[in-house]
């Protein structure tokens, strides 16, 4: 399988069909915040998924690709005028290599 291939396929179906906006992943290092670029769609879970205590009403799970891996409860994500934090972060890497996409809960700042 290429995957390369594969995540380049990816990124061009979040832009082709799904609702994009850009998002910005304000990352962590140190004492110091660098800005990534990237593309994601924002989702909304379902009712019956939100339980109050692990998905909480307002969250959202966001499919996203950065060049660089989001991490829980560090980083920001930045989509349109509104930042959320990053409440849980997984991948889709099918040779545990590249990573195609990351899967975020997300909720928003302040909440």
């Amino acid at each position: 399988m290429d995957y390369p291939q594969l995540k380049q396929t990816a990124i061009k179906l979040l832009r082709n069909f799904g609702n994009t906006r850009q998002c910005i992943l304000l990352k962590r290092e140190g004492d110091i915040v660098k800005e990534y670029k990237g593309v994601g769609v924002k989702l909304r879970y379902k009712a019956e998924m939100v339980d109050g205590n692990i998905i909480k009403m307002g969250d959202a799970k966001v499919l996203c690709y950065f060049d660089v891996e989001p991490t829980e409860m560090i980083d920001i994500i930045r989509i349109e005028n509104d930042e959320f934090s990053i409440i849980d972060a997984g991948d889709t890497s099918p040779d545990n290599i590249t990573k195609l996409l990351y899967t975020l809960q997300v909720r928003k700042q302040g909440v």
